[in-house]
């Protein structure tokens, strides 16, 4: 579905961050960026206590892919949005952050995601570049990519073979797999033309 709101949005709260993590410092200055540049950001705080489909300052995921462009800061620890923002179809700015997700290191920096500095400093930039050159540059959301993913797992396996890698000989004596194992290792050395 096409975005309705063309600009980044965020809604979150910007002090819920404890004192000795760089959000507590970051996420207010996203707010106060935002602020400043109304025209580009909608960037929204929302009180941690009050978060409801009644509070008007409450928006779901789902409900921020009104915006064109999504952004992810981090909080006292892993953002935990941040799976969910992989798959608005959205481009998204992810802001460097210390704590991760086991994922995070197969994202690939302006095809899955526009990184921004921790500090925020080059933000401005990135979303200049994100909003006049994503649509014509040849990139693909992490969805897109993940579907492509897919599909490809679909095609004909490389290597035609029943496979298993595994030791012989790690089983207890007194269990069957220390017979079986070794019997399928025969097996699989008399059979090369199937079993790998």
């Amino acid at each position: 579905e096409a975005p309705i709101i063309n600009k980044v949005g965020w809604y979150g709260n910007i002090y819920s961050p404890a004192k000795d993590v760089i959000e507590s410092q970051t996420r207010p200055l996203l707010k106060k960026i935002g602020d400043e540049n109304k025209d580009i950001f909608d960037i929204i705080h929302v009180d941690g206590n009050k978060i409801s489909s009644k509070n008007t300052n409450y928006l779901s995921i789902p409900d921020l892919t009104k915006y064109s462009v999504l952004i992810d800061i981090g909080g006292n620890g892993y953002s935990g949005r941040l799976k969910y923002l992989l798959f608005s179809g959205r481009p998204l700015i992810i802001v460097e952050r210390n704590y991760i997700e086991y994922f995070h290191d197969d994202l690939i920096p302006y095809v899955h995601f526009i990184p921004v500095k921790m500090d925020l400093s080059d933000l401005l930039e990135k979303t200049e570049w994100v909003t006049y050159s994503w649509p014509s540059a040849n990139i693909t959301s992490f969805a897109d990519t993940v579907k492509q993913t897919i599909e490809k797992s679909k095609e004909a396996p490389i290597i035609n073979k029943v496979g298993w890698y595994g030791n012989i000989y790690s089983p207890a004596k007194d269990v069957i797999e220390s017979q079986t194992r070794p019997l399928l290792k025969k097996i699989g050395d008399e059979n090369k033309d199937i079993f790998d």
